[in-house]
This record gives C-alpha cells, structure tokens and sequence, in this order.
C-alpha cells in the first residue's frame, strides 16, 4: 500500500452488504457467501487494525461508496482463494 491503492478480489458475505453508521463492515460468525466481488483497498489505519477500501456501488452504499473491514477478516478473505494485484513502476533504461 505504500505504492497505491490495490485491487482485491474475494468472496463477498451477507453482512458485509450493509456498514454500521462508521462505515464498517465485517463477516459475522453465521454471514454466508453470496459471491465474489472486486473492490479497491486504499489503506490501512494501523492504530485500529482496519482497512479502507472503495466499492463500486457508488455513493449510497457505507460512507460515501467508502467502508472499513478489520484487518483480521481482510486475512480471511485472502485465504478463502482471494486475489489482488497493484500496477508497479518498472524503470527502464533508455537506449544508447
């Protein structure tokens, strides 16, 4: 994340299609996958162990089209055969 921002895509759960009223999202214990969704994560707040991410949704969905998932349920989603991918600068050297 200290590049850009990173395409992620996972399984997506029930409870994660509505945020609380901070815009948090999370799997809770008896949540059941209803897909896979793609999404943008934008960073992490360390202090709370939280992750921001974008959804395509647009504006009316958590805050903004913005939600926060606890790193912990983020490391599940990767395990349960989740992706991601982040563009890289690769520096070439210029012809003589």
């Amino acid at each position: 994340l200290t590049q850009g921002p990173i395409v992620v895509g996972t399984l997506w759960y029930d409870s994660m299609m509505n945020a609380d009223k901070e815009g948090i999202i999370s799997i809770k214990p008896r949540a059941r996958a209803i897909g896979g969704h793609c999404y943008l994560w934008r960073g992490v707040n360390m202090k709370t162990g939280m992750a921001q991410i974008s959804n395509s949704w647009g504006d009316s969905w958590a805050k903004s089209g913005d939600a926060f998932i606890s790193l912990r349920d983020m490391e599940r989603l990767i395990h349960e055969d989740g992706e991601f991918a982040t563009a890289i600068e690769q520096k070439i050297k210029a012809a003589k």
